[in-house]
């Protein structure tokens, strides 16, 4: 048969680890959780910003568009 082992380190298993490593290595990871964190949030609140900003000025671009197109088509007969 296999014996499936734990996904901890052998040092893990026998208890040899030391509380001053586990402890810096907690706050690092904390600290790189905060700052993931703290660029995902920044990030998805420009995004959802800049969302409402286009949504908002959605009707004035949809009703230049057909004039602005039409002009378009009218420049380019003429070259």
């Amino acid at each position: 048969m296999i014996e499936i082992l734990p996904a901890a380190s052998k040092d893990q298993r026998d208890g040899r680890t030391n509380s001053v490593l586990r402890l810096l290595r907690f706050f690092a990871r904390l600290l790189g959780t905060i700052v993931v964190g703290s660029v995902l949030a920044l990030f998805y609140c420009v995004w959802h910003l800049t969302f409402l900003a286009l949504c908002m000025f959605r009707p004035v671009v949809t009703s230049l568009s057909l004039p602005g197109l039409s002009w378009f088509r009218s420049r380019s007969r003429l070259s």
